[in-house]
């Protein structure tokens, strides 16, 4: 895809092993190209695509598992519980230690606000409201 003129590479998960994305973003910067990590885990979290140099993590993928207290009592991977639980269970240290980590690697979020899509058919005129 980079030889027929890519802008980037994109991950759109964590469930991968790990040395594939490991791979996938060496690639991605021999061509000069950056690499988009989703590191929701099992095969790799924020902080580690930040090491092995992704550029973003589009939708902030897998930071609120990431600082929370107790990670475990949330399921690994894309969870079906809201993510506002995993921020309301927050480990300042584990926060601030993971902004140094993206920071120091210039690591992007990309956070998602909202999602406007059909879906939501029972309920969409609301949904039209809030979003507006």
């Amino acid at each position: 895809m980079l030889n027929a003129g890519a802008d980037y590479v994109i991950f759109y998960d964590g469930a991968m092993p790990f040395d594939w994305y490991k791979a996938g973003v060496e690639e991605a910067h021999k061509m000069g190209k950056p690499a988009f990590v989703r590191a929701y885990g099992p095969g790799i979290f924020p902080a580690q695509a930040a090491e092995i140099g992704a550029a973003q993590l589009p939708h902030s993928a897998g930071i609120p598992l990431a600082i929370a207290k107790n990670p475990s009592q949330f399921r690994q991977g894309r969870d079906d519980r809201n993510e506002l639980d995993k921020c309301a269970d927050m480990d300042d240290a584990k926060a601030a230690d993971l902004v140094k980590t993206l920071v120091a690697h210039h690591v992007t979020l990309v956070p998602t606000f909202i999602i406007n899509y059909r879906g939501y058919p029972k309920e969409w005129a609301q949904f039209r409201t809030e979003a507006h």
